[in-house]
């Protein structure tokens, strides 16, 4: 079966952006990914280009099903 990729865009002020980075690695990367079913988390930040929003997360899950529970 094909895996399923489940993405998230996220746009933040500046001021909060390291503490919200402090968050998601030490607690929502890890939670996720000890989610049965999930297979990997990777993070993007955006460098150019005019779109709102600058960081983008994508969660890929083995299959629908296992995105479905999450």
């Amino acid at each position: 079966m094909p895996s399923v990729l489940f993405m998230v865009r996220i746009r933040l002020p500046k001021e909060i952006e390291p503490e919200f980075n402090r968050f998601y690695e030490e607690v929502h990367v890890p939670d996720v990914l000890a989610f049965p079913g999930a297979v990997s988390f990777r993070r993007y930040r955006a460098l150019l280009g005019e779109d709102r929003f600058q960081l983008l997360s994508a969660i890929e899950f083995k299959d629908e099903a296992a995105l479905q529970r999450f």
